[in-house]
């Protein structure tokens, strides 16, 4: 972290006075670490780096705005806890979430198949399952409903039984870029955007 003409430069990024926000990709990097501690020598020294962005640098109402986030994500996880409620059909490898009432693909497919952003659209369409051919891909919100945020490797309730920790498409497009589609990793359930890549797929109904 150093100090530049224009403001702060912390981790290649430079962070401005008048910046309100950390950057999303700076709060994701930190909590990608933390979930993998155990297996960082040196995580003491990286917590204190990120601890200290976000603590020195001269940016408006930054700390407070990280307390708003943590506490929405304690809220998130207490939802998921309280509220969440699955089954699944072994027999028709599908996980019904009783509160929403979506049903989840839940095949080996799930934890194997990876495709572009079209591709998993064309894929879920075309998926016939437990007797349904109506699957679709999910939106983002459907997705992170059924995100655990108690859990990590992976950040799901068990009851799924092919999960990979990893990134999974969403239907759900930037509406700034449209070219660019939502995804989500469960490795430890946060999301972004991106663009040509091959990610899993795990479709809903």
């Amino acid at each position: 972290m150093k100090k530049t003409k224009d403001g702060l430069d912390f981790l290649g990024y430079i962070i401005r006075p008048d910046y309100i926000l950390s950057r999303n990709r700076v709060i994701n990097n930190y909590k990608w670490k933390k979930a993998r501690q155990d297996e960082l020598d040196n995580f003491e020294q990286i917590q204190a780096s990120y601890l200290g962005h976000l603590k020195h640098c001269n940016c408006q109402n930054l700390r407070e705005k990280e307390k708003m986030r943590k506490t929405i994500l304690i809220l998130l996880s207490l939802i998921t806890f309280s509220f969440a409620d699955f089954t699944r059909d072994d027999s028709q490898e599908i996980v019904t979430d009783l509160t929403t009432g979506l049903m989840w693909q839940d095949n080996s497919d799930a934890e194997t198949v990876t495709k572009d952003w079209q591709g998993a659209i064309d894929y879920c369409e075309s998926l016939t399952l437990g007797g349904y051919s109506d699957w679709r891909l999910p939106n983002i919100n459907e997705l992170r409903s059924i995100v655990d945020y108690d859990r990590y490797n992976p950040a799901i309730d068990p009851v799924f039984k092919n999960v990979s920790n990893s990134w999974y498409w969403t239907s759900t497009i930037n509406k700034a870029y449209t070219s660019y589609s939502c995804r989500l990793y469960f490795g430890i359930g946060y999301d972004g955007y991106a663009q040509g890549s091959n990610h899993f797929v795990r479709c809903v109904r």
